[in-house]
C-alpha cells in the first residue's frame, strides 16, 4: 500500500491473534515508520530496490528476510577525495593529458593499483563550462583511496598544481580535518611554512587564499605555531566523530576549567570547545547527557543539541548492466577493476549524459554561429557591392552630366556661329542686291540719255502744235 492507503487502516491495539501487518510501500512515511530497503521487481520484469516499512496489526510482530543471496564480508576504510590540477600552475599542460598518469608522477603513494576508484575526470574552463583539454583551464574528478595513504596523499596537495581536499560519504567537508588560513601568504610561502612542520596535511586553494590542512586534533597547536601573533579561541580535544552541544544560561563567571569540572561532577563525558557569547558555551560530546538541565552555581543551564551526527540517506538503486573501468597489471597479466559503487556509477553516467547534452548543445550553438557569421558575411558583401553599384551609377551620372554640359556649350556655340554666319551673308547679300541694283539703274538713265528722237516714233500727242 501507500502511506495515503495505509492511512485509512488505524488501530490502537491489534486486531489480529496472529501475525498480521501492513506493508507500506513509497518515499514517504509516517513519523512512527521504520523504513528499509527492499528488493523488488517492477511492472516489466526489471529488478529495483525499493522504500518499504512495516506497519503491526497482529500480537507476533512480521519481519521481512529477503529470498536472496546473503554475505558478510569485512571492509577497509576509505575516504573520497575530490581532485583539482590547475593548468596556471603546471609547466607543461601537455603533461596532464593523462590525470592518473600525472597524479602518480607527483604522489608516489598513488602508484600502482592504490586507488580504488576513480569517477568524473574532466577538464572543465574557469567559467565552470566543459572545455577540450586544449583548452581547458583545469582538471576535476573524484577519487578513492585507503586510509591507509590518506595523509600521504594529502601531503601532496599545493604542489605541481594538484590540489586534494577530502570528502564525507554526502560530498561535504570532511570533519577530521581543519584548515588554517594563511592571510596574505604567496603559494611558495605556504609551502615553507607546511614543510616547516610535521602535522601539516598540505596546502588548500581557497578562494582569494592559501590555507594549510591538518587533522582537527592538531588544529589549535598548529595554528598557535603558524599564526604566532594571531588571536583565536582554542578548540583542541573534539574528535570528528563527537556531537557538538550547547549550554545556555551558564554563569558568566564561570570558565573553561570550571565548566570541565562541572560537566565531570554531573556525570557527563563532554568536553568544553569554545563560549559563544556571554552565556553560552559549544560542547562536544560523543553520548547523550542523561538530563537536559543542569544547575553551575545556582543557575539552571540548558542542553540543546547543535549538530548531529550525519546518517546516511537511503537511496534507491536500479540493477543494471554497467561499465566499469579495468586496468591490465604488466606483471601478473591479470586485470584489475575498479569498486565503484552505483551511486558514483549512477552519478558519472548521469554527469555523461549532461556532458553528451552539452556536447550536442555547443555543437548546435557553433552551427548557429557559423550561419549566422556566413549571413553576416553575404549580408557585408552584398551591402559592398550595392555601394560599388551606386558609386559606379554615380560616376556615370556624373559623366553624363559632364558630356550634356560639354554638348550643350557646343550647340550654344555652333547655333551662335551659325547665326553670326548667316547674319553676315544676309548683309553681303544685302549690299550686293543694293549694289547691283544701283548699277542697274546708273545703267538704264545712262542709255536713256543716249537714244536719238528721231530715231523714235512718233507719239501721238493730242496736245501736240504740231499736225
Amino acid at each position: 500500500m501507500t502511506l495515503e492507503e495505509a492511512d485509512r487502516h488505524c488501530a490502537s491495539s491489534p486486531i489480529s491473534m496472529d501475525a498480521l501487518a501492513i506493508l507500506v510501500v513509497g518515499r514517504h512515511f509516517g513519523p512512527n515508520d521504520d523504513p528499509f530497503m527492499l528488493p523488488a521487481f517492477s511492472n516489466i520484469g526489471e529488478p529495483i530496490i525499493i522504500r518499504a516499512a512495516l506497519r503491526q496489526f497482529g500480537d507476533r510482530p512480521v519481519s521481512f528476510k529477503a529470498a536472496i543471496p546473503n554475505a558478510e564480508v569485512g571492509g577497509s576504510a576509505s575516504t573520497v577525495i575530490e581532485l583539482h590540477i590547475l593548468r596556471s600552475e603546471v609547466g607543461v599542460w601537455k603533461e596532464c593529458s593523462v590525470p592518473l598518469h600525472y597524479l602518480g608522477v607527483h604522489i608516489s603513494a598513488v602508484r600502482g593499483s592504490s586507488l580504488i576508484a576513480t569517477w568524473s575526470m574532466k577538464t572543465w574552463k574557469n567559467t565552470r563550462q566543459p572545455a577540450p583539454f586544449r583548452d581547458a583551464d583545469y582538471w576535476h574528478g573524484f577519487i578513492r583511496v585507503s586510509d591507509d595513504i590518506l595523509d600521504q596523499v594529502l601531503s601532496r596537495s599545493g604542489h605541481a598544481g594538484i590540489y586534494v581536499s577530502p570528502r564525507d560519504e554526502n560530498r561535504r567537508h570532511d570533519e577530521r580535518f581543519a584548515v588554517i588560513a594563511m592571510p596574505d601568504c604567496a603559494l611558495q610561502d605556504a609551502q615553507k611554512k607546511a614543510a616547516a612542520f610535521d602535522k601539516t596535511l598540505g596546502i588548500v586553494h581557497l578562494r582569494d587564499q592559501f590555507g594549510i590542512r591538518c587533522r582537527r586534533e592538531h588544529a589549535a597547536n598548529l595554528r598557535a605555531a603558524l599564526l604566532p601573533e594571531s588571536a583565536f579561541v582554542a578548540t583542541e580535544g573534539v574528535r570528528s566523530d563527537d556531537n557538538i552541544w550547547v549550554l545556555k544560561n551558564v554563569p558568566p563567571s564561570v570558565g573553561k576549567d570550571g565548566l570541565s569540572e562541572a560537566l565531570v561532577q554531573s556525570g557527563w563525558e563532554a568536553q568544553p570547545v569554545r563560549a559563544q557569547g556571554h552565556n553560552r558555551w559549544l560542547v562536544a560530546a560523543k553520548s547523550e547527557p542523561d538530563t537536559r538541565h543542569f544547575c553551575i552555581n545556582g543557575s539552571y543551564v540548558l542542553v540543546e543539541p547543535i549538530k548531529r551526527s550525519r546518517e546516511n540517506g537511503a537511496v534507491t538503486i536500479t540493477a543494471k548492466q554497467v561499465k566499469v573501468d579495468a586496468l591490465m597489471n604488466p606483471s601478473t597479466g591479470g586485470v584489475q577493476i575498479a569498486a565503484t559503487t552505483r551511486i558514483q556509477e549512477v552519478r558519472a553516467e548521469i554527469s555523461d549524459q549532461m556532458e553528451m547534452k552539452m556536447q550536442v548543445a555547443n555543437d548546435k550553438i557553433a552551427q548557429l554561429s557559423n550561419t549566422i557569421e556566413k549571413m553576416q558575411a553575404e549580408q557585408i558583401i552584398k551591402e559592398q557591392e550595392t555601394r560599388n553599384e551606386l558609386a559606379m551609377v554615380r560616376n556615370e551620372q556624373a559623366f553624363a552630366k559632364q558630356k550634356i554640359s560639354e554638348v550643350e556649350a557646343s550647340v550654344v556655340q555652333s547655333g551662335q556661329t551659325v547665326i553670326q554666319t548667316m547674319q553676315a551673308m544676309m548683309s553681303q547679300m544685302q549690299s550686293s542686291i543694293e549694289t547691283s541694283m544701283k548699277q542697274m539703274l546708273q545703267g538704264n538713265i545712262a542709255e536713256d540719255g543716249k537714244r536719238h528722237r528721231s530715231d523714235q516714233p512718233g507719239r501721238s500727242d493730242s496736245f501736240s502744235t504740231k499736225g
